[in-house]
């Protein structure tokens, strides 16, 4: 799953994304994802949880990931991956900005 959105209202802010998530049998790994993107599509943040990884069956659970936003930076990008077999459910997914 993914959600791109416009970054000019998160300039010079660290912005969050949280979700609750639910996994069944995940073999690999699966995490939320987000990133920020400058005015050449440059990368300038990134998370995937891929270092906090969601793993095997877990009831719900909330997890955050939290970037900073720069005064060029264009779009942000979030969502949820699934490296591998299993299953995710996600509920009460929010975006919002940490002073």
């Amino acid at each position: 799953m993914a959600q791109t959105i416009d970054a000019s209202a998160y300039r010079r802010k660290r912005v969050r994304m949280a979700a609750y998530v639910k996994s069944e049998g995940i073999k690999q790994w699966a995490g939320l994802w987000m990133r920020v993107d400058g005015p050449e599509y440059e990368v300038q943040s990134f998370d995937n949880m891929q270092d906090t990884p969601i793993r095997g069956s877990n009831d719900w659970t909330c997890y955050d990931i939290v970037l900073p936003v720069f005064e060029d930076s264009c779009e942000i990008y979030f969502g949820v991956l699934l490296n591998g077999a299993g299953k995710l459910w996600l509920r009460d997914i929010q975006l919002d900005t940490i002073e």
